[in-house]
Parts: C-alpha cells; structure tokens; sequence
C-alpha cells in the first residue's frame, strides 16, 4: 500500500507538469492572452469558407461533436452577423449537452467573434469563455482558417486556468477535426463549382 501511494505521490506532479508544458492552452504569437489554437489551409477563397460558416445550418455536416445548430433570433438578426445568437446541441433530440453563443464582432472575410454562455451538462464549465473564427487570404485563392478558444476581456480564475489547461487537449482534437471536416466539404464543393 505504500509503494502505491509513493507511486502516486511521484505520479501526480509528473502528470501535472505534463499538462502545464503540453497543453494546447498557451500564449500563441500575435496574441496576449493565453488560448486554445487550431489552423488550417483550405484551397477555396476566403469568402466562400467564411460565408459557409456563416450558416449554422451547416454544422450538421462538418461538426463531430455538435448534432445542430439552432439560431434562436434569426428573424431579428441575420445567421453570422453582430447579435445573432445560437443554441448548440450535441444530441439530435436536444437534450443533455448544449450551450449558447452569441456573436459579437464581425469582420467580414476576416474575423467572426462568438461568446459562449449558458452551457449545460458539461463535466467542466467555465465563464466568459469566446471563440473566434480568424480568416486569412491566401496566394492562389486560398484561406487560413483558425479556430481559438480564450477568457474575452478577463483572465481565468485558478480553477478556471487548470481545467481549461486540462480540457485544451479535448478541444484541440474537436477542432482538428472539425476543420478537416471543413476542408474536405468546402474543397469538394469548389471543386463541383469548377466543373
């Protein structure tokens, strides 16, 4: 019993180390802030990818963890513009899993802002969380798409900072994914119109 308990005892701080020095919640160059970070190169220009995300709708079909997407003020405030807000759903009968976002900065070509609230059964959960899609153009008409997660206008308490240096490593892999996803349909859809 007490060799397990050494063997723990050294585990932990190794584990805690590994999840400080590893984790995708860092300073990244062009920011101040720490956050959660995941680029692709897409062969479309910058304005088809950012009008495709844009469309909530169009999450069913590239989202690995979101079942749907919701607008719930549409008839106010057009999908993807300042003050359009969302309901996230990782289940098709809506239940369990989900958050709100509401957007908040629009550049268009360049920059989309979404503040994430009200979120519901999650095992870790934090405030004044935001999420950004950056777009950047490209040579041969193509866009850089990233993706990042951050505390908007507020640094993270401790336990906020621990778990999200915890979580990072879930989200990135979404994220991965989910661009990827965003490549292929954008990039077949490109190419169908080219034909």
């Amino acid at each position: 019993m007490k060799k397990i308990a050494t063997g723990i005892a050294l585990l932990l701080p190794l584990s805690l180390a590994f999840v400080f020095i590893f984790s995708p919640f860092q300073h990244h160059d062009d920011f101040d802030y720490p956050l959660i970070k995941s680029t692709v190169i897409i062969d479309a220009p910058v304005n088809e990818v950012f009008d495709y995300l844009g469309n909530s709708d169009n999450a069913r079909d590239w989202s690995v963890f979101v079942d749907h997407i919701t607008t719930t003020n549409a008839i106010e405030v057009p999908d993807g513009s300042i003050g359009s807000e969302r309901r996230c759903f990782v289940n098709a009968d809506e239940s369990g899993t989900q958050w709100d976002e509401r957007t908040t900065l629009v550049i268009p070509n360049r920059k989309r802002q979404l503040v994430i609230y009200n979120l519901v059964d999650f095992s870790m959960t934090a405030d004044n969380l935001a999420t950004e899609q950056i777009y950047t153009p490209l040579e041969n008409n193509k866009c850089e798409l990233t993706f990042t997660v951050f505390y908007k206008d507020t640094k993270p308490t401790v336990g906020e900072y621990l778990k999200t240096k915890l979580g990072a490593f879930h989200i990135k892999s979404i994220f991965e994914d989910n661009m990827n996803n965003i490549k292929t349909i954008i990039e077949k859809n490109q190419a169908i119109a080219l034909r």
